[in-house]
């Protein structure tokens, strides 16, 4: 049974494509969550690498977590690398990202289905993503990742994960 605070039939789930208009949204939000992993760039940069992710059948992907009133409650991007010490792993969880009145309510295990769907869609075995070595590490895991490795980011403990894109075989 769901939680009462669940708001995942509540919500859809869509491409960036189908919503332009909130590019520059996305990229204030990217910028300034993630400032501390960018050595320079603008607000005006995450703009055009936001207009880069509005494909459907390649790489870079972003979705985006829209209610009934198509308002913004979170995305996240499918990009071919997030790691620059890890070049051969392809392709990336990105950048996920839900407003915090909205988390806990399965807003971004939802995004996250949807990108893993995607990327078997387009033929990839697993999907990466590192993220800071803290609670956020428990919720990958249980949303099917694996932690790989742990690693130092400019000064930040890290963890590399995977999740395999097909969980189960025999449904």
């Amino acid at each position: 049974m769901k939680k009462s605070t669940d708001l995942t039939n509540k919500i859809k789930i869509e491409f960036l494509s189908e919503h332009r208009n909130l590019i520059p949204i996305l990229a204030k939000i990217n910028y300034e969550e993630w400032a501390q992993f960018r050595k320079n760039g603008s607000v005006e940069e995450m703009v055009g690498r936001y207009a880069e992710t509005i494909n459907k059948n390649k790489i870079p992907i972003t979705f985006v977590a829209l209610n009934h009133d198509n308002a913004l409650l979170g995305f996240v991007s499918l990009i071919d690398n997030d790691l620059s010490s890890k070049p051969l792993l392809t392709p990336w969880l990105a950048a996920l990202y839900v407003f915090p009145q909205y988390r806990k309510k399965g807003i971004a295990s939802e995004l996250i289905k949807v990108l893993i769907q995607r990327a078997e869609d387009l033929g990839f075995a697993n999907v990466y993503l590192y993220t800071s070595n803290d609670d956020r590490t428990t919720f990958y895991e249980k949303n099917g990742f694996i932690k790989q490795e742990e690693f130092d980011n400019d000064g930040e403990s890290c963890v590399l994960k995977k999740r395999q894109c097909v969980l189960e075989l025999n449904k």
